[in-house]
Parts: C-alpha cells; structure tokens; sequence
C-alpha cells in the first residue's frame, strides 16, 4: 500500500501538543478527548457534541447537506456528491449535488454545487436527489430523484438537466427511484425500486425501461459483476442478498435471495441475554464486489457479511468491533469500497468517524483511518479514496453574529471560508490514499484516541455514586442552551458560557407583540432559572442531532443508521412519501422521518425500556405521543395533571412501590401560532405554560415519599429551535433533587449518550451500546450533602401566561 501525498505529517509536535491538550480523562478509566472542551470548529481539530475529537486524514472538501452517495468518473477528474437534505448552504432549501474538480499536486480544488428545482409537473426540471448517483462523464451523471420515479442526466458543467427516465409505467406506480449502477459496456443503468421491490434496467440509448427484476422487500444498494452478467442486491426486510442473471438485459433472472444475518433467537449485547423480540435485525446497507466476492454492510451487527456471488453461499463475516467494547454495537458500517491498487477492502464506520481498512485474503481488520463526521459512503478510483461524510466537520454557532474561520493549511487540505450559520450543516469528502502500514497503524490510533476507547495512561479517581434509587427523565421541544439560559453568568464560583443577548426566554426575555399585542419584557421561564439556582445545570451539554424526532431516537438508546437518517432527511426535504395506501407494497414500509422507531431502524441491543427490563429495572414511560411533532393544542399543563395525577393514584395512595425510572415528554416550548381565547396570547406564551408544567412537577415530586432518592434530569430533544454562540446542537440539561450541587454548573462536554450513560449508573444496570458505554458521565453534578427542603412552584407573569385561562 501507498500514501497519497496530504501535505502535512501526524507525527509532528504540533500535532502530538494538539492531542495532549485535548485528551482529558474520564470515568471507567478511558478518556473523552474533548470533555473539558466546548464543541468547535478548528484547523488542527475539532470538538463534536458529546467530547468527541474530529482529525480527519487527507484532503478534506466541503459539500451540499447530508452526501450520501458519492462517485468518481471514469477519468477520475470529477467527483460527484448526492446531498439529499436541504441544501442551505447553497442559499436554498432544495436537495443538492457537489461536484469537484481535483487539483493538480497540492492547487486548490474547484467545487460548484448545483441544487434540484421544487417539485412540480415542469419535467425539464430535475426535481430531487436521492442515493441513487452514477457518473458516467466528466460532464455528466445520473441522478435518482425519488418520489417523482424518475432517473435524470445532468450536465455537471451547468447544473442543468439533460435526459430523464420514468420509471411509472407498464403495471408499475409510485415508483421511488434509489441508488443505481451503471454498466458502461453495454450504456446499461440499473436503477433500485423499493416501493415496488425491483431492479429496473434502462437503455440509456434508448431512455427506456427494458425489463425489471424483482428483488426482495425494502432494496437498499447494488452492485454488478465485473462482467455485468449478474446483479447483486441489498435488501432490508428480510436481510437479504438477491442475485440476479443480466446476462440478456430483457429478461432478468433472480437466481438467488441468500439471508443476510439472520435474527438470532438471543443476543449477547451489554453482556445480557436478549430475545428476538427485544432486539433490531442486522440493517444491510451498503455492497462491494471483488471477483466472486460479494460484501455487505451489516449496520447494526458491526460487521461485514461474505458472499459467494457464483454460488450464492452465504460465508461468514468480518467484524469491526472495537478491542475492549467487543460486547457494544455503534461503529456502524454503511457505504463499501473495493481499493484494487491497495488490495483491501473499505467500509465507511458512520458510528466512529472513520473507514475500516480489511484484508479480503485473511478477513480481518487492519486498522482504521480518521474521516468526517458520519460517513456514508466511498468511491475509489485508481488508488484515490474518496468519503463522503453527512455532517461535515461539525456545524459551530447557530448564532448569525459569530462566524468561524475555517483555515487552509496542510491539514484540511488548502480551503478557507467563513462559515456563516447558512453553511452549518454541509457534509465533506476527504480524499487520500490508503496508509502505508506504519501510517495506518498511527491513524487507527487517531481514531481510537479521538473516540475515547484509548485507556487513560492514569486511571482517574472513581466517581462516587450518589444514593438515587429513583429517576425521573423529563424531556422538552428544541430549544437552544442560550435561548433559555443565556442570561445566567454565573454559578457558584464558576462563569457560564452563556450570550445573553440570545436570551429570548430568560428570566428578561423579550415577547414581540407584533401588531396586535404589546410587546413585554418579562420572565418567561422562572421555574427553569430558579432549578438552575437551587440545584445543578450544564452548558457544554448538546443535542446528538438537528431534529426532534432524531432526538427521541437517541434517549431511547436508538442510533443512527441508513435507514433512521435518511428517514428524517428525506422527510424534511419532501421527499420518500409514507403512504399507507399506495398500490406500491414498499411505499406502505417506509420510515416516515418520525419519532417512531420502526423495527428498521431497531439496533441489535434494543432500546432502553428493553434494556432496562432485561435488567429488571421497573419503568413507567407517561410520553405517550408519537409522530412528526408534538401537539401544541394540548397544553403542558394538560401533560403534567397527566403525570402527577397517574402517581398519586396508581403509585401514592394505594401505597404501591414506584417504577424506579419514569420518562414524561413536556414538548410544548417549540411554541405555536397565538391562541390568545384558549390562553396563549403570544408565541411564547407556550414557553411559559412548559415553564409552569416543569414547575408543578419538580414540586409535587420533591414533597413524595420518594424524593429523598430522586434524581430529575431535564433536557430538549434539539436545540434547533433558536440561536447558540457555541454550537447549534448546545441544548439545556437541569439537574433537580436533593443529591445535586446547589448552584453549580457542569462545564462536562456531554451529549444524550452521556446523560443516559450517568442514568444507567444511577439505576445501576450496563452500559447498552458503544455510544454511552464511551461517554463519560455528569456524575460531577452531584454532591455529598442532601438538601431535602421541597422545591416552591415559581409564578408565571399573567400577561404572558395564565394557567387558570389554559383550555
């Protein structure tokens, strides 16, 4: 193996000094690189939410939002990237592609994006963008658009479009077009149906569907043979790998469907026994092909599956976990690539930020080179390695005052920009070649240290764990640290990054009226600023992802995937309908980008509730809603009579032991349109009926029986609701009960993981998956002294929000 020339080297004292300040130590004797940092944006390395470092290999370029494709052309002189979320670094809220140019040596790289038209019937447009991306020219690439069922040409030169294919024709509807291939030889473009479970061939010359073959349900990625005599096709339910016969492209044969890992009737996961039932399947989601070799990702399994594409057997796997976290899934393999020049194979690990390097020969790891955040997918050409990651380098500010300079240099590659906030979500590509060994053994190092599953060279002193015995998890909408808490400079003897100026709901927020109200300057969240005071807070906490719905996955324990990601993105961009009535089988399937888990997007470990009754660990969940967002004609109120009401009578007054973790959902602080006759006056109105509903709540606990035990964590599902000077994830996280610190605050780089990882010691049960069995824990918002005096419920200015006017 070779090494692309980067222009920089990781061995030089720059790069060891950058690694030694970073690296913090942490609970169970490994370390969070960025624990004592706050998440940013930097040259040398950047901090993610959660204390994660960023130091990716090669070159790095920026792209549209959310690449999840990625292919080079046939000279190797243009590169092309599927966004398939809104593009808003382009200016424009439309799925995008990104084309770059490489330089020569070390010059600079020319990239241009090129974003798809709203939908509409105009069918000169090219109206979306999906996985589905072949590069057939140095000018030209076919791109899947999704729900209209077609297949576009566009002119990478223009942007503009060249040619189209339906798909919706003969006894075929409601075709989604996905990821495609294209056979050269015989000008052949193979395109993924799954909602109607099929391969469909198209005759470029011709732009026509010649035939379809069928595949199994849900397809997800495909490859050909070297010959193009035969198809292989990923699919999700049941995780199997279909094999087709091109060899006459009219008439397809599917000559296989071999299981791809099988659901087993018990998992071994967080070291406990799980059945079927509990767990999620394997997620097949990406291909390679070498020879008679057939590779497949297994998402939730953390693991390669080996194929014989001749004989159709089925012939073991590859894992990729980590050394000393064998037992936790997260690294998560998505997109493969088969490196000729370097005789390995390349799996996309989306749940480490890295690409795992395999020797096909002996089947086994060889190490791992540091990318992006999150990457998806990898094409090579000619010994170049080319990965697309979906979120980039991080996002840095929400906030339009702040920007951040993104330098040159040699270890991004030579690209400076400001970041302006409409750029906080782009995704990038790095591009090397694959490390020598030497190297590659120091990168696997990289990503092992910058992941926090490097062993601390001094074990840290224990944590101590306070006496709780009861935990109550209340969860909110999606606002921001600095919108609610921003206003508060101090706590104790420590100062709080806050910006205060970004305090809309503080305890001197400001309430527009518009022009039918007046306009107040008022407390709109007493009750969260007097928890603050009384008891224990964080400002280096974030939100794991950019949405709600994301969110709710992550606190039950469920991470990203194929399927879980691309569900929320296509939702936002319109695209990928759910439709439980279409004569499409597949459409009826779909994830619908909600807060529903799906069996799909189910990891092999389960969720929470699962974990926590294999464990035996008794749970109420009072969240009871579900789907795209919350109601905001339910009032929090509403929510917390629920709440208090279901404990006083089925626990309280019967004298009934109380479950030991109780999870309620107050969402109403994404706020709503005015309702000033059912007592919301203003937008913010709904903020402060969760301010009150938050109140009641920590005050009808901290007067039970069970308080003296209890432990109360409150948090947003996102923070994308308004500014942040720090970062757009940077989200609230309160600590109430007798237990926590009075008036502190946790400057701990923490994330969703981490809070469930300082719930699961408090409940005393493992670790479930490689994200909170690596993250840390908040446990330093406890103290050693009790303070049981009951919690006062703090009034809300009746101009904004009176609860006796709630309907």
């Amino acid at each position: 193996m070779r090494s692309m020339p980067t222009g920089r080297s990781r061995t030089t004292l720059a790069a060891a000094l950058v690694l030694s300040t970073v690296l913090s130590p942490s609970a169970a004797g490994f370390r969070v690189p960025g624990s004592n940092y706050p998440a940013q944006i930097r040259e040398d390395v950047s901090i993610l939410p959660g204390g994660r470092a960023l130091r990716p290999f090669g070159r790095q370029v920026m792209t549209g939002t959310a690449p999840f494709a990625i292919a080079v052309s046939p000279s190797g002189k243009t590169i092309v990237t599927a966004n398939i979320a809104w593009s808003r670094s382009i200016g424009l809220d439309r799925p995008s592609i990104t084309v770059i140019v490489p330089g020569k040596r070390d010059s600079a790289w020319n990239l241009a994006d090129f974003n798809a038209e709203p939908r509409r019937s105009d069918p000169k447009a090219w109206q979306g963008v999906t996985t589905g991306l072949a590069v057939i020219g140095d000018n030209s690439a076919w791109i899947s658009e999704g729900d209209t069922g077609r297949v576009v040409e566009v002119n990478l030169a223009t942007g503009s479009r060249k040619a189209s294919v339906t798909l919706n024709k003969d006894q075929y509807t409601s075709s989604f077009t996905d990821a495609l291939v294209y056979d050269s030889a015989r000008n052949l473009l193979v395109v993924l149906d799954p909602a109607n479970s099929r391969a469909a061939l198209i005759d470029l010359k011709r732009a026509f569907v010649v035939a379809s073959a069928k595949t199994g349900v849900l397809p997800v990625a495909l490859a050909l043979s070297a010959d193009g005599k035969r198809l292989y096709v990923v699919n999700t339910a049941p995780p199997s790998l279909s094999i087709i016969d091109l060899s006459d492209p009219t008439a397809p044969k599917n000559v296989a469907e071999v299981a791809l890992g099988e659901m087993p009737e018990r998992s071994e996961a967080a070291g406990v026994e799980a059945s079927a039932a509990e767990t999620g399947g394997p997620a097949p989601s990406g291909i390679a092909v070498h020879g008679d070799e057939v590779y497949v990702s297994l998402a939730h399994d953390d693991a390669i599956a080996i194929v014989d594409g001749k004989t159709g057997k089925a012939e073991g796997s590859i894992p990729l976990s980590i050394p000393g976290f064998e037992a936790y899934r997260g690294v998560t393999p998505l997109g493969l690539a088969f490196d000729k020049k370097a005789g390995v194979l390349l799996a996309a690990e989306a749940g480490i930020n890295a690409v795992g390097v395999i020797d096909p020969v002996s089947r086994k790891l060889l190490g791992h080179v540091p990318v992006g955040w999150f990457p998806t997918a990898i094409d090579v050409h000619d010994g170049h390695v080319y990965v697309a990651s979906a979120r980039g380098f991080g996002t840095g500010p929400s906030a339009a005052s702040h920007r951040i300079r993104m330098m040159g240099g040699a270890r991004q590659g030579g690209f400076s920009f400001d970041l302006e906030p409409s750029a906080l979500r782009r995704g990038s590509v790095s591009a090397f070649a694959v490390p020598t060994d030497s190297d590659l053994a120091h990168e696997t190092d990289v990503v092992m240290e910058d992941n926090g599953f490097t062993p601390a060279r001094t074990p840290p002193p224990e944590k101590k764990v306070p006496p709780v015995r009861y935990v109550v998890l209340i969860v909110k909408g999606d606002r921001s640290f600095d919108e609610i808490l921003g206003d508060i400079a101090q706590a104790g003897e420590k100062q709080v990054l806050s910006w205060a100026s970004f305090a809309r709901f503080g305890a001197d927020g400001y309430v527009s009226g518009g022009k039918k109200n007046f306009s107040l300057h008022v407390g709109v969240t007493p009750n969260h600023h007097e928890i603050a005071a009384r008891w224990s807070f964080a400002d280096n906490f974030y939100a794991d992802s950019e949405y709600s719905s994301a969110g709710q996955h992550w606190l039950a324990g469920v991470y990203p995937d194929l399927w879980s990601e691309t569900a929320l993105l296509y939702h936002e961009a319109g695209n990928r309908e759910f439709s439980p009535a279409s004569e499409a089988p597949g459409r009826r399937l779909f994830p619908r980008g909600t807060a529903d888990i799906t069996p799909l997007e189910l990891p092999r470990a389960g969720t929470v509730w699962s974990h926590l009754q294999r464990h035996q660990v008794g749970f109420r969940n009072f969240s009871g809603e579900s789907g795209e967002a919350p109601d905001t004609q339910i009032s929090d109120q509403a929510r917390a009579s629920q709440f208090i009401d279901a404990v006083r009578t089925d626990y309280l007054e019967p004298g009934k032991p109380l479950p030991r973790f109780l999870e309620i959902h107050l969402p109403n602080d994404t706020t709503g349109p005015p309702r000033p006759d059912d007592g919301f006056p203003y937008p913010a109105s709904y903020v402060a009926d969760n301010d009150y509903a938050l109140g009641r709540i920590v005050e009808f606990l901290s007067r039970s029986p069970w308080w003296k035990e209890m432990a109360v964590f409150v948090t947003e599902t996102a923070a994308d609701g308004g500014a942040d000077h720090i970062d757009s994830h940077r989200t609230l996280l309160l600590g109430a009960g007798p237990w926590f610190r009075t008036d502190y605050v946790s400057h701990t780089n923490a994330s969703f993981p981490a809070l469930l990882a300082t719930i699961y010691k408090l409940l005393d049960v493992p670790p479930l998956n490689l994200y909170d069995a690596t993250a840390g824990d908040l446990l330093d918002m406890f103290g050693s002294q009790p303070d049981y005096t009951p919690y006062e419920l703090q009034p809300e200015d009746s101009r904004l929000f009176d609860p006796q006017r709630v309907k």
